[in-house]
């Protein structure tokens, strides 16, 4: 079920393709290095899932925020939420994600939340991807949205 929400959230993108290896990294996440923190969203009728957003750090942390484009307003709202809540919890001062370059609805999404662009890629498969980082604390280890 994530991977099918996972490859709706890019579907627009004609270059990202399957996701089956963004999957498969989150489910190999090395705990040895670090921590991860997975939750998901559900429709609350129908119990289909909606959304999957996870925080990982090792020992950077890093955020995601998976639903479909059109559901970004609310449910990744709800995700965005949630991670912050997580980041807090953990006291972390910054937080980055990276994303496709050309996904301009999910970067949106994170430049409308604070991120700003920190550095541009091209991915072993040649496509663009972009990394975007915020900080979240100014040392008193409160996480600001």
């Amino acid at each position: 079920m994530i991977l099918e929400l996972a490859n709706g959230s890019v579907a627009h993108l004609p270059s990202a393709g399957p996701q089956d290896e963004w999957l498969r990294n989150r489910r190999h996440f090395d705990s040895a290095s670090g921590t991860q923190r997975h939750y998901v969203a559900e429709h609350p009728q129908t119990g289909v899932l909606v959304g999957y957003g996870a925080v990982e750090s090792s020992p950077e942390f890093r955020l995601f925020v998976v639903t479909l484009p059109e559901h970004l307003p609310t449910v990744g709202e709800l995700l965005y939420e949630r991670a912050l809540a997580l980041l807090g919890e953990s006291n972390a001062a910054r937080v980055w994600f990276t994303e496709y370059a050309n996904d301009r609805i999910l970067l949106s999404f994170a430049r409308a939340h604070g991120f700003g662009d920190a550095r541009s890629f091209t991915l072993p498969d040649g496509v663009e991807a972009t990394t975007l980082v915020k900080q979240l604390s100014g040392g008193d280890g409160r996480v600001t949205g």
